[in-house]
């Protein structure tokens, strides 16, 4: 095993040797690129532009602008969360979020 890394350290060092020494070809590190101009001049005074318009449909209301407004779907928005988390602790039972979940609870049980 001893024998193979000395060979190879011994071909290595002969090989960068060799390339600093006696090798008298130039390399060039850069490569090139062929590079062709093209002439678009024609196509560009042949060019012209065309509108494009999208016909808004009102069957929807996802497709119209009215659904990028956040609309009410009898949620509890994130703020109001805590607030109805604290009249459940104060109130217990009677709060208005203890009812929600007394429906949920019936909704699971049906189901």
């Amino acid at each position: 095993m001893m024998f193979l890394c000395v060979a190879y350290i011994l071909v290595y060092a002969g090989m960068i040797m060799y390339d600093l020494f006696f090798s008298k070809e130039i390399v060039d590190a850069s490569p090139r690129m062929e590079e062709e101009e093209i002439d678009i001049s024609d196509e560009v005074l042949a060019f012209h532009p065309i509108e494009v318009s999208k016909e808004v449909s009102q069957m929807s209301a996802y497709s119209s602008p009215a659904a990028d407004v956040a609309q009410m779907t009898g949620g509890i928005d994130f703020k109001g969360v805590k607030i109805a988390l604290e009249d459940l602790a104060a109130k217990g039972e009677k709060s208005g979020f203890a009812e929600v979940m007394d429906c949920w609870r019936i909704h699971d049980q049906a189901a």
